[in-house]
């Protein structure tokens, strides 16, 4: 489904975005496009197919003034009981927490990034795959702790609740 639906939706809005004269798509697939994800091995070759299946499109209608994007999503909590469950989970939890900027990704997140590329601010932005993951996608296994990096300081105080104080546009919700 995921790249069979993305597949005909595109197939079919596509000439009338041309017809109108121009416009933007944005396809949204998952980390597991970039990552592989053990056990998920379907799952993960459908979000990499979508990924090629942007950058194909993009190539071609192009000439026809229409851009074509793909926002790779990251762990976002939606409020889903399975998601809820995994958040509260005592030992998955606090993972994803500690490598998502310290928080888990917002609709809001995801909404934002797909609003600035269908804008005309992102006008010459085409064949783009976009991660919105928290920097998720930058790591090479989540279960692996990094040592500090030499040349930057160790043992550095993290103010663990400033995402929470902070709207997805980076304003402060409760100064303190």
């Amino acid at each position: 489904m995921n790249t069979t639906g993305t597949f005909l939706a595109s197939k079919y809005a596509l000439p009338e975005i041309v017809r109108s004269g121009g416009g933007s798509v944005v396809h949204i697939a998952s980390t597991a496009a970039m990552q592989g994800r053990a056990g998920l091995d379907a799952y993960t070759a459908s979000k990499g197919a979508m990924v090629s299946l942007t950058r194909s499109m993009a190539a071609y209608y192009s000439r026809y003034s229409v851009r074509v994007n793909c926002l790779v999503s990251g762990f976002v909590d939606t409020g889903e009981p399975a998601i809820r469950a995994m958040l509260e989970d005592p030992q998955f939890g606090p993972m994803i927490r500690k490598y998502y900027q310290g928080r888990v990704g917002t609709p809001s997140d995801i909404a934002y990034t797909a609003a600035h590329l269908v804008s005309n601010q992102a006008g010459f932005i085409t064949g783009a795959i976009v991660p919105v993951d928290g920097g998720a996608t930058g790591l090479s296994h989540m279960d692996r702790q990094v040592a500090d990096m030499p040349g930057f300081p160790s043992g550095v105080e993290v103010d663990t609740q400033a995402a929470d104080r902070l709207s997805t546009a980076g304003a402060e919700v409760n100064p303190s």
